[in-house]
């Protein structure tokens, strides 16, 4: 059972990025979206409803400092699934 949802999946049970605990539960919808898959559209939609999830996610955070590298951390992580997540959406 895999506990962690960022990255790819290969490497989940090896590597816990900084936050995959946070943005857990919000990634593991992403990646029922990707596992639908559809149109470009459909995936930039998945990827727009991830950063807006884990933006959320990263605002509960109480310390300023830790909510501070929890948003740098969640739109990082937005780029990289804009930029390598055609790799594992299916169309």
């Amino acid at each position: 059972m895999k506990d962690n949802y960022v990255g790819p999946e290969m490497l989940q049970k090896y590597i816990h990025p900084p936050f995959w605990w946070l943005y857990s539960a919000s990634a593991k919808i992403h990646d029922e979206n990707y596992k639908k898959g559809g149109t470009k559209a459909d995936r930039l939609e998945a990827d727009l409803g991830f950063l807006h999830r884990i933006l959320l996610d990263a605002n509960d955070i109480k310390t300023y400092n830790k909510k501070r590298v929890a948003v740098l951390t969640a739109i990082t992580y937005y780029v990289l699934v804009r930029g390598f997540g055609w790799l594992f959406f299916k169309k």
